[in-house]
């Protein structure tokens, strides 16, 4: 998750398996991670929502990634309090309407996020001809965290690993334990300081104004 100074944010997951692992099972594409990790929600369901879904592949990892800009986080953002699930994200009920609760301020707001992946559930899948138990994969096999990179110092997370400046955010995920995300951080209302700006310079501008004129008229008397 990338959060920006103009308050939006671009969102994404990636589904990702060892390499080595994929190879063993001759699994190259999107389409064979999706089996494997048992994803079968329809990408029109996910398109409608506003996300892209890619094949992923990289030195180390092949998969399949879902990603999506969101141009105001206030339009995903709410008083009430609500914990997000991110390992139901690809579950045909996963709700994405709201990521933040947010503490409205003048100049600035306040977010905050409560967000969960649960891996408690230890599921087997279908490798080729032979099944795998993830909970007994070892780590380098199979990655999961969960990053933000923030444009300014966060106010406050249970992070694993913070950057020296406070922006970057980083979770690391374990089989068989839920891992609980929390980070709140704070942007700028640049637009209500635009208009804070605007009515002192109108205000300034109309008392000045009006001295001018007054002493317009003192000369004339």
């Amino acid at each position: 998750m990338n959060v920006n100074k103009n308050k939006s944010m671009d969102f994404s997951v990636t589904y990702a398996l060892d390499n080595k692992l994929a190879d063993l099972a001759e699994l190259n594409n999107a389409y064979d991670i999706r089996n494997m990790f048992g994803i079968v929600v329809d990408d029109n369901i996910l398109t409608q929502k506003g996300y892209t879904v890619t094949d992923y592949k990289n030195d180390n990892y092949t998969g399949i990634k879902a990603s999506k800009h969101i141009y105001n986080i206030d339009a995903v953002s709410s008083d009430n309090e609500k914990v997000i699930v991110l390992s139901d994200f690809f579950n045909q009920d996963f709700d994405d309407s709201l990521f933040f609760t947010v503490k409205k301020g003048v100049f600035k707001n306040t977010y905050t996020a409560n967000f969960v992946y649960d891996l408690t559930n230890t599921a087997k899948y279908n490798l080729g001809n032979s099944v795998i138990d993830v909970s007994k994969l070892s780590s380098d096999n199979i990655e999961i965290s969960y990053e933000v990179n923030l444009p300014y110092k966060q106010v406050s997370s249970n992070a694993q690993s913070v950057s020296q400046d406070g922006k970057q955010l980083i979770w690391n995920a374990k089989y068989n334990e839920a891992a609980n995300i929390q980070f709140s951080f704070q942007l700028v209302n640049a637009l209500n300081i635009f208009i804070l700006i605007f009515n002192v310079f109108l205000i300034a501008s109309v008392v000045l104004l009006s001295i001018y004129k007054k002493n317009i008229n003192k000369k004339g008397d």
